[in-house]
């Protein structure tokens, strides 16, 4: 989309590489709302105008949810990060996103999430960490008895992913990092890797981080991964 192919020539440069690729997306400050106003020639041949509504819309879902009072919930896509896919294939993404809420939340299979508001939705959100986090929760970050095992933990994380925030890997490391008792104490055994211009599981111009041998390398051979 326009306002994505905007953010990435914006912050792209800004690495000093011509790779058309994000390097560390937290530091790009595109807003959408800097394009309202502009023209943008559709591939079906009609010309569109970005509004403000348009703009706003691109913001929060970069920005991530918040409460009515501006409150975090949670960290939102990073630019770069495509929304086609959520326009070309709603069935797959929405229909997730909706039975979640109605299934599990809400408890009603035949309730229209279209009528749910920011205060509702809050509540939700506060309801689903209460109710199911100690049952399908993964962000506890106390890893000392994988360590004592001679566990090795090798993650990746696009930081173009336009279905799982980049930042809530990043948010994990660093609870893993303070729960171990520093740096050297989780790089041992958590090596975090956020592949830039990676969408979800790796599909896009960017990196493609899939050789397990890397982690065969560290478990077996001691070979620490570096990159």
């Amino acid at each position: 989309d326009y306002l994505t192919e905007q953010s990435v020539a914006a912050c792209a440069p800004l690495d000093g590489d011509k790779d058309n690729v994000i390097a560390y997306p937290p530091a790009c400050d595109f807003t959408a709302a800097s394009q309202v106003g502009t023209t943008v020639a559709c591939e079906n041949g009609i010309a569109s105008t970005v509004t403000e509504y348009d703009a706003a819309m691109w913001d929060s879902m970069r920005r991530g949810p918040r409460t009515k009072d501006g409150d975090f919930l949670w960290w939102g896509m990073e630019p770069g990060a495509s929304l086609d896919l959520w326009a070309a294939e709603p069935r797959d993404l929405i229909s997730i996103v909706s039975a979640w809420i109605r299934d599990f939340l809400i408890k009603d299979t035949d309730y229209d999430i279209a009528d749910i508001g920011l205060d509702q939705y809050t509540s939700l959100f506060a309801e689903a960490v209460a109710e199911y986090s100690d049952t399908w929760g993964s962000d506890d970050p106390d890893l000392s008895s994988f360590k004592e095992r001679g566990g090795k933990f090798l993650a990746w994380h696009g930081w173009a992913d336009e279905r799982i925030p980049g930042m809530g890997s990043v948010h994990y490391w660093e609870m893993v990092k303070r729960a171990l008792g520093g740096l050297q104490e989780v790089d041992a055994v958590y090596r975090l890797f956020m592949a830039p211009g990676a969408l979800h599981c790796g599909i896009h111009f960017g990196a493609d981080p899939t050789d397990v041998n890397v982690l065969v390398d560290w478990v077996e051979n001691g070979v620490e991964p570096e990159t």
